[in-house]
């Protein structure tokens, strides 16, 4: 950056992020990682960490506030280079849908944003918006005839909003021009849920609206939690009323940590001083991530 700039929240391509977000990276790479080993699938595997630094000064946020800035370093990847999403029936998309559902098998999920469908007269408006409690609207598409969105939407009727979940699977290309594994890469945006309830949709770069296919909840290949789940020992649940980590992990939209369980307060510590981004790997590798549903944890 320029000498006497301001540091700001979007410099991602420099290697400058919010300390907290770093964190977060870091331990959603982990308990993505640790499921797909769980499940002993080499479809896709994710690109580590090597390093997380506290850069020494701070963000500062649109809105005036300051976040502790970091820096981290991880193997260099080739990003596919029309977009970050597969092409219609690529071997690339069936690759992440069913990294999607292997993930949901442990009720993990990159799905934190949703296709909000909304009747307007005969139209329908479509928009995404985030999966926060407050839906908070992200893009708005426009407005379709009623029978177009019903085709690519499966909109059974109008006269009701419907919600579908959207697969926010990033990857990078294998370096031996193949396929597999693609490498996923950028966690911040996972989450861990009990259960899930919306009709899931498949992402495209050339799909219209982005669309590549829609599996609807109710069909026989939909997935939920099964036997494994997160470690509790490394995943709190979201007690009723405010939860001490929302003071340290949330992004800088606040709109990540809204989920049914947050990070190990590990995080926090580092956040805190009182450890260090090198000591937190170990602590994570001394415990697996990944336990029977119902255990206690290490």
């Amino acid at each position: 950056m320029p000498a006497g700039s301001t540091p700001g929240p979007r410099n991602h391509e420099t290697g400058l992020a919010s300390l907290q977000e770093l964190l977060q990276e870091h331990l959603f790479e982990r308990l993505v990682s640790a499921c797909l080993a769980a499940q002993g699938w080499r479809g896709v595997t994710t690109v580590p960490y090597y390093a997380i630094f506290d850069a020494g000064f701070d963000f500062h946020r649109p809105d005036g506030s300051r976040a502790r800035a970091g820096l981290g370093v991880r193997r260099s990847v080739p990003r596919p280079s029309a977009s970050d999403l597969p092409f219609l029936g690529s071997r690339e998309q069936l690759l992440v849908f069913e990294a999607e559902l292997r993930l949901r098998r442990l009720g993990v999920t990159s799905a934190t944003t949703i296709f909000h469908l909304e009747p307007a007269g005969r139209d329908v408006r479509i928009t995404v918006r985030s999966d926060g409690r407050d839906r908070e609207l992200l893009l708005d598409a426009g407005v379709v005839p009623g029978d177009v969105a019903s085709n690519l939407f499966g909109v059974p009727e109008t006269g009701r909003c419907v919600e579908l979940d959207r697969i926010n699977i990033q990857y990078s290309l294998p370096s031996n021009g193949g396929a597999e594994p693609l490498s996923l890469i950028d966690f911040g945006q996972y989450c861990i849920r009990e259960r899930f309830d919306r009709d899931l949709s498949s992402m495209t770069s050339n799909g219209p609206f982005g669309l590549g296919g829609r599996m609807p909840a109710a069909s026989t290949a939909f997935v939920q939690p099964g036997p494994l789940r997160p470690n509790p020992a490394r995943w709190t649940k979201r007690a009723a009323g405010p939860c001490s980590m929302d003071e340290f992990l949330v992004d800088d939209d606040r709109k990540v940590w809204q989920g049914t369980y947050d990070a190990s307060i590990l995080a926090s510590e580092v956040l805190r001083g009182r450890t260090t981004p090198g000591e937190m790997a170990t602590e994570l590798d001394r415990v697996p991530m990944v336990v029977p549903a119902g255990t206690g944890g290490g």
